[in-house]
């Protein structure tokens, strides 16, 4: 648990053994972070940045095609899980808990009964961003397998009790892009 005020998250999704890019991703942003979170489906090269960038705070879910982590001082990988960061609660799932249609309605029902503010997951590969019975819900897409015309993509959350501010980024060249809610 992460007990500053405010704070600056990077969420990433969907990297699929594109290792190169999620190192290129955190190391672009390691100075301004104060946590990475993971929803799932590369859980190998997780373990590897969070190996490499010691002074950041890992968290993360496991994906579907995620095969068993073996236990390590770095990062975990539970089916869902609950964080308290910056003030905020954060409920973080990759998404394969529902088939692909029901994916956004179960994490907004797991989010609630969570009693999340954020809800964080992937899986679908599209970034999105739901703000609906209080909770913001974010997808932060694939950094190396986007779908639905979507470009590869990550997101950045600052945090703080009585502030959320989210920006999506491209994943290859870092520039912002919009999303509309």
């Amino acid at each position: 648990m992460i007990l500053e005020t405010q704070g600056k998250v990077l969420v990433l999704s969907d990297s699929h053994g594109d290792v190169e890019t999620m190192l290129d991703i955190i190391g672009h942003w390691e100075n301004e972070l104060d946590a990475v979170i993971f929803t799932g489906d590369g859980a190998e090269d997780l373990v590897e940045a969070a190996f490499i960038f010691k002074d950041l705070s890992f968290y993360a879910v496991t994906g579907n095609n995620d095969r068993m982590q073996a236990p390590n001082s770095r990062v975990n990988f539970p089916l869902e899980n609950e964080l308290v960061l910056f003030g905020r609660k954060i409920y973080v799932t990759h998404g394969h808990i529902a088939t692909y249609a029901l994916v956004k309605q179960e994490v907004l029902r797991r989010a609630l009964l969570a009693e999340a503010s954020i809800a964080l997951y992937g899986h679908l590969h599209i970034p999105e961003v739901y703000i609906e019975d209080n909770i913001a819900r974010f997808n932060s897409g694939s950094i190396a397998y986007p779908r639905g015309s979507s470009d590869p993509s990550y997101l950045i959350l600052d945090i703080s009790a009585h502030y959320l501010g989210y920006q999506f980024f491209h994943a290859k060249s870092h520039q912002k892009r919009d999303i509309l809610v």
